[in-house]
């Protein structure tokens, strides 16, 4: 069909006063969306002069039904209209159980008493309006009593009852209009300031803008409909969908420019000129993944708090670790079930003379196991386990999708097997074994964000380069996940032979994803190393302003908050260092706090090397440019630089020698080296050059990481090789979000192991 797409698109905030019906804050707005995703000059496939919009004053009942009217009588048979409205919907007071009113700017609701037809009735869109004309007709309801526009026996709710209304194309030639409302005729919408959106419209446009994409990168009616079921809305929306509104598309998102949910290369207009991203391969994906994306994570199948809550074959009953282990296990194969809307999944340890089912859904038949698995034995291996997945057509009724989980030796693996999966998703190939195995593997320790963007990340470790959508939603997740983290404090405790030289010399700041946690975060936190520069340096922005407004926090609530405040360590990325967003962020907390007079210490990550990327020039050299970078950090903001973790990674000599430092932190790794003491003298001996040679009037500190009981060099061997500062647990437990001084206890202790044996 290759007609012309046309529109009436309505939204009111607020009519008559004299009505005492609420004003609506979004409902204009929405219909100002509505129209730019329709109309958009990239994405969207309807002509600007093709659609009125009217809004406020302009959506007067007359107006309205003057431009439905007009346009379902211009159309053609190759048309396609589509009619949208956001606002209030009014059951009628004088006949409960007639036809619902949408209610317009200058609707007076004592004058329909008497004169019913002088409103805009949902009678008078289906009679006059969408029946009359020969086009194809869509009508799109954000107001309360949507579903007062249809009948009962011409309705279906969308929860379960989609297909029947897909398949349900024998009615009159004029009934060929499709419906998406809101709610039942008994129940009310909802807008959100959240949002800034109606809740329901909200939907409508992340669908339109990609999310509900097929394969082929459109949004199809159809489409839309049926993401929209999916987003287990309440109340739930009425959907019905004839002839032409399966297939007319509304957006084509494969060339969407705007951040969210995308399908395909994005591209961007300035005067004459067009400038279009390549295309990626997974632009024709994103559709399907994103929908599965949102069944495993936003629909209440993913466990909380490691508490799995979807429906299980394993017994709930008896126990112990085991018991529960297979719980968690069974739920996690019954989510995947869910996800792509299979038949059944288990996961199989196949080896070439036996197989065991270590894992199953209900509904599972072993029956075909054996014969599958024989078939792709000489396949598993040949290529990288987690991007290899076979597809196995056992006969008209069964259909496995294979993929290899782990793999042991020739004929010997573990494999998961999905039963009769949607065949939309089937669709996606690759990408689609990737996201089921990481799937598979993710904690259930894991909110639901934090393991979605963990499969995100999976997909970007194997396939690089992602789709932009997918790329924006990965770094708004990223950030969100990042500023939920947790500030804790560690101390870097100064050496002496007498107690009262012993003291808290600065404090090291690190992220936990909640205070009690011992560990970091690591994955998340390297996650950025595969997202590249801007997720390191978001990272990076967000975790050094927290640092410095929660230190500050937690030393005026100190027993000590009327001392001036040590130094306090943020670890930071060379490629942060040289962003100008991240400086002009990290000044800005200074001069918040007052936290001024260099007592902000940044030590630079010992992952990363100091040189430009293939695309960049360091003039007059890599370390003469890094030099001049640090030290207009050291002139704008008042900081001082820190090499982290000497030993490990890219900290070597070199930078150690070269860079202007505060301070040098040993990684706790030499301290296990058979020549841990004199690589740390030689360590030593570095920090004081820069003083002998006159380049600085103080030596650089020395702080050795990691020291606790199990260290095999000793506190007093480590202070005899100049060492004056250690950071570990030998100053308590675990870091935490409070300040606390040395026990005097403790300080007793440290002196009396530094004294010398007469």
């Amino acid at each position: 069909m290759d007609g012309r797409h046309r529109a009436v698109i309505i939204g009111v905030n607020q009519c008559s006063q004299e009505n005492r019906v609420p004003i609506l804050r979004f409902a204009e707005a929405d219909a100002t969306a509505m129209r730019d995703t329709l109309t958009d000059s990239v994405t969207g496939t309807f002509d600007p002069a093709d659609v009125t919009l009217l809004i406020g004053r302009d959506a007067t009942a007359l107006a309205a039904k003057q431009a439905l009217r007009a346009t379902a009588m211009q159309s053609t048979a190759d048309d396609t209209f589509l009619v949208y409205f956001a606002g209030h919907g009014l059951l009628p007071r004088v006949q409960g159980n007639g036809d619902p009113f949408l209610i317009l700017h200058d609707t007076s609701l004592d004058k329909l008493d008497l004169l019913p037809d002088l409103g805009l009735r949902m009678g008078f869109l289906r009679a006059d309006v969408l029946e009359a004309t020969p086009a194809s007709s869509l009508l799109i309801l954000d107001c309360c009593h949507a579903g007062g526009f249809t009948t009962t026996e011409r309705a279906h709710n969308v929860e379960g009852a989609l297909q029947h209304a897909i398949n349900d194309i024998h009615l009159r030639q004029h009934n060929q209009h499709s419906a998406l409302l809101a709610c039942p005729r008994d129940a009310a919408a909802r807008e959100t300031e959240e949002l800034q959106h109606g809740l329901f419209t909200h939907h409508v446009l992340r669908g339109l803008a990609g999310a509900a994409a097929g394969i082929d990168g459109a949004v199809t009616f159809e489409q839309l409909g049926g993401f929209i079921a999916s987003q287990g809305l309440h109340p739930p929306p009425v959907f019905f969908v004839h002839r032409w509104g399966r297939t007319a598309p509304l957006t084509r998102p494969a060339l969407r420019t705007a951040s969210g949910w995308a399908t395909g290369p994005a591209g961007a207009t300035q005067g004459a000129v067009t400038v279009q991203v390549s295309a990626n391969p997974l632009d024709r994906a994103v559709g399907p993944l994103v929908r599965i994306l949102e069944r495993a994570f936003r629909q209440g199948q993913w466990p909380r708090g490691g508490q799995t809550r979807a429906h299980t074959a394993v017994p709930s009953q008896g126990g112990g670790g085991k018991l529960a282990g297979e719980r968690e296990l069974a739920a996690r194969a019954e989510l995947i079930r869910f996800a792509v809307h299979a038949d059944a999944v288990a996961v199989v340890s196949f080896t070439p003379t036996s197989y065991d089912v270590d894992v199953t859904t209900s509904g599972f038949s072993a029956t075909t196991i054996p014969a599958v698995l024989n078939e792709i034995a000489g396949h598993v291996g040949a290529s990288p386990i987690g991007s290899i997945s076979f597809v196995c057509r056992e006969d008209s009724e069964r259909l496995t999708l294979a993929i290899p989980l782990t793999h042991v030796a020739p004929g010997d693996f573990t494999c998961l097997l999905v039963v009769n999966p949607d065949g939309t998703n089937l669709e996606i190939g690759e990408p689609l074994t990737t996201v089921l195995a990481a799937l598979w593997r993710a904690s259930s320790s894991d909110d639901a964000l934090l393991a979605e963007f963990g499969i995100l990340t999976a997909l970007r470790t194997v396939y690089g380069r992602l789709p932009v959508g997918l790329y924006h939603y990965a770094r708004q997740a990223h950030s969100q996940l990042i500023n939920s983290l947790t500030m804790v404090f560690e101390p870097v405790m100064s050496l002496g032979s007498k107690a009262n030289s012993i003291g808290v010399y600065a404090w090291e700041a690190l992220a936990r994803r909640h205070e009690d946690d011992l560990r970091a975060p690591v994955d998340l936190l390297a996650a950025a190393e595969v997202w590249g520069d801007q997720f390191r340096i978001e990272r990076d922005r967000i975790l050094g302003v927290k640092a410095i407004h929660a230190y500050c926090q937690a030393h005026a609530a100190s027993t000590f908050a009327h001392d001036v405040p040590v130094p306090i360590s943020i670890n930071v990325a060379v490629r942060s260092l040289l962003s100008d967003a991240y400086a002009s962020a990290i000044g800005d907390a200074i001069r918040e706090t007052g936290l001024d007079d260099q007592r902000v210490t940044l030590e630079i990550s010992e992952r990363d090397a100091i040189e430009p990327r293939p695309d960049e020039l360091w003039a007059p050299s890599p370390n003469v440019y890094f030099q001049r970078r640090l030290a207009h950090l050291v002139r704008s903001l008042g900081v001082n630089f820190a090499v982290d973790d000497f030993g490990v990674g890219e900290s070597s000599l070199h930078r150690l020698s070269t860079l202007t430092l505060a301070h040098i932190k040993i990684d706790r790794a030499i301290l296990h080296h058979p020549l841990a003491l004199q690589e740390i003298s030689l360590v030593v001996r570095i920090a004081k050059d820069a003083v002998e040679r006159g380049e600085t009037f103080a030596a650089r500190s020395v702080v050795v990481e990691g020291f606790d009981e199990d260290s095999p060099v000793s506190l007093r061997q480590l202070y005899q090789c100049g060492v004056r500062y250690v950071q570990g647990y030998i100053t308590g437990p675990r870091a935490t979000a409070s300040l606390r001084r040395l026990s005097a206890e403790l300080r007793g202790q440290i002196a009396a192991e530094l004294e010398v044996p007469q």
